[in-house]
């Protein structure tokens, strides 16, 4: 008696009888497994067009605008340090700008956005912060930088270790270099380690390889192979097969053997006999299938940085979903524009420079003010105007 399971690929497997004690469940379970399969790949062709789709958007209504913004910043950093290096402002003063360009230079970094005259701000303000630390500010910095250099792996001389080092370019210079070839040495001791573990593991296959599963490959590359034919397109995708083949192969991966099986050998019965010594093995490639696929979903939604920006910020239903995200981006950029323009206009004299900071600093001592009163006085506020 014959038990089958077809899935969307066409494929259909065939059990017999000695495949499992339980024939009736085994099916249930590749069934299963290869409709969440099918499912796996509509999902990441989906985000794919999504991500295609918001990519070419942006490009088209926002990536202008967003240089804009940026151009725009570095020059308000340029203006700002221009005020911040006069010795008209108050010490008050002073703090509050050189707050404000840190803030802007961290922000233009975290958007890679990077320029030769950036870099040497950033660097001229955090030498003077550190000028400018006391003893105790001076050693919490020291425990906080060997703290994060650790968490990065890097291997460091803590006893003589001095986060003020790295104001000197010759020492970040050579800090760098130390680390770049740290990570070198470690990538190949890992490799060789790896390679090593392959080899032991690819032995272990030759030996327990099922004989079908060989007689399978053979045959196929026999029948895939490119010089076969003469007609270049026919040749190219021939090309493709091997390499398929020979991935199969080597990760001894039953079921894209078996899918590759009816692309080659398509006019054959689409039918595909699996025993009990194939059936186990099917499983654990299926459920690593599905951990692969899911893992793929996972990094292009969420970490791949190539991709996860335009998914993040703008995935949606449909074009017009994802164009409204888009526009509405766009919006807050002009908004983010607009605002910067009227901030730098007020720094053109230094008059204007003052009057600024002070009502920046009288807004935010009447917040904190406000905040104070309604801590004090909780107890008499009104209902409509909660803490």
């Amino acid at each position: 008696m014959k038990n089958t399971i077809e899935n969307h690929n066409n494929l259909t497997i065939v059990l017999d009888d000695s495949a499992s004690k339980d024939t009736h469940k085994s099916n249930l379970v590749i069934d299963k497994k290869l409709k969440k399969i099918e499912q796996l790949k509509k999902q990441i062709s989906r985000i794919n067009n999504t991500i295609n789709t918001a990519k070419k958007l942006y490009d088209q209504y926002i990536e202008k605008e967003d240089k804009k913004l940026l151009e725009l910043k570095e020059q308000f950093i340029i203006k700002l340090y221009e005020r911040f290096n006069q010795k008209a402002f108050a010490l008050w003063q002073k703090e509050m700008i050189e707050s404000r360009i840190l803030n802007e230079v961290n922000e233009l970094f975290s958007q890679g956005y990077e320029s030769e005259k950036i870099a040497e701000i950033h660097e001229e303000i955090t030498r003077l912060q550190s000028e400018n630390m006391d003893d105790f500010e001076k050693e919490m910095m020291n425990e906080m930088a060997k703290e994060y250099l650790k968490n990065m792996g890097v291997n460091i001389d803590e006893e003589n270790f001095n986060f003020e080092d790295f104001a000197n370019p010759e020492f970040r210079e050579k800090f760098q270099q130390d680390y770049s070839d740290q990570q070198t040495h470690e990538y190949h001791n890992f490799y060789e380690q790896e390679q090593q573990q392959k080899h032991r593991e690819q032995q272990q296959k030759v030996k327990t390889t099922d004989k079908d599963f060989q007689k399978l490959y053979k045959t196929l590359v026999k029948k895939a192979h490119p010089d076969l034919v003469i007609d270049p397109l026919e040749k190219e995708k021939r090309e493709e097969w091997m390499k398929k083949l020979s991935s199969a192969w080597e990760e001894r991966n039953y079921y894209e053997l078996l899918v590759l099986q009816k692309e080659i050998d398509a006019d054959s019965s689409t039918e595909v006999f699996l025993n009990s010594g194939q059936l186990e093995p099917l499983i654990k490639q299926l459920n690593e299938e599905i951990s692969k696929l899911e893992s793929d979903k996972y990094l292009l939604k969420h970490h791949n940085p190539d991709t996860s920006f335009y998914y993040e910020s703008f995935h949606a239903r449909s074009e017009k979903g994802i164009l409204k995200k888009i526009m509405e981006v766009k919006g807050e950029i002009h908004s983010e524009i607009d605002a910067i323009k009227q901030q730098y206009t007020r720094l053109k004299t230094q008059k204007s420079t003052k009057e600024l900071l002070l009502e920046i600093r009288d807004s935010i001592s009447g917040y904190h003010y406000g905040m104070v009163n309604t801590l004090f006085h909780k107890g008499d506020i009104d209902d409509e105007y909660p803490f």
